[in-house]
């Protein structure tokens, strides 16, 4: 099997002759390699960046559920008809989703997420 250096796709070669020395029989470890000319190395930066990346989707994503309880709670407050378990959960949520917003996804990879209320 052969791998294009340029985008680390496999090749299949429709033809018999030269191999082009854009392909090399050496296979990529993981989607962050990159030929250097002689052999596949990791881009350790771009990797990083796909962590972040994927650390504040999960970010963004609870902070959204967060949201998403908090308003119809908001509601009953502002309506003047909230239970006391529905201020009670206000409260919870609203803590939770100040706690998600606080951490840093840029500069960390180990991340110890808030647990959100019951």
């Amino acid at each position: 099997m052969l791998f294009d250096t340029k985008n680390r796709q496999s090749v299949t070669l429709e033809k018999l002759g030269k191999v082009p020395e854009y392909l090399t029989s050496s296979t990529p470890k993981s989607e962050f390699d990159v030929w250097d000319g002689e052999k596949w190395v990791k881009d350790v930066e771009a990797e990083n960046l796909a962590k972040r990346h994927k650390l504040e989707g999960f970010k963004q994503q609870k902070l959204y559920d967060a949201t998403r309880e908090i308003a119809p709670l908001q509601d009953a407050i502002d309506l003047d008809i909230a239970t006391e378990e529905e201020e009670r959960r206000l409260i919870a949520w609203k803590r939770y989703r100040v706690l998600v917003n606080r951490i840093e996804t840029s500069t960390t990879q180990e991340i110890t997420w808030p647990k959100p209320p019951l």
